[in-house]
């Protein structure tokens, strides 16, 4: 369950930081925000949730579907849907491969920026 919630929560884009390194919202650089949770218990790169008003959200993504590409990367495990994500800037724009009822599609992404942690 740890697991589940760690990945669900870097995909989100929220950050951890220990007591012994504070670190600000503001000092963090702006990385892309898609806005999904990952359902972890199914193979491949599932989506579980996607967040109301994301940028997943206005792209027409939903749960279930399986991610497989991102512009160019192919996406085979969460660490690279992790790292490919956070190399946009909020504002990119990425084209999108899923699996969706068994067929590939399509769907452009405007990544934004993850919401603020008040």
């Amino acid at each position: 369950m740890c697991k589940s919630l760690l990945v669900a929560a870097a995909v989100l884009g929220l950050v951890c930081t220990s007591a012994a390194s504070p670190a600000r919202a503001d000092d963090a650089p702006k990385q892309g925000f898609l806005g999904v949770a990952l359902n972890t218990e199914k193979e491949g790169v599932v989506i579980g949730n996607v967040l109301k008003d994301s940028p997943a959200d206005k792209a027409g993504l939903k749960a279930g579907d399986e991610i497989v590409k991102v512009n160019d990367t192919e996406v085979k495990d969460v660490d690279t849907l992790l790292k490919t994500v956070k190399g946009f800037k909020p504002g990119d724009k990425v084209t999108i491969k899923i699996k969706r009822d068994g067929k590939e599609q399509e769907v452009k992404a405007t990544l934004g920026e993850a919401p603020k942690d008040e």
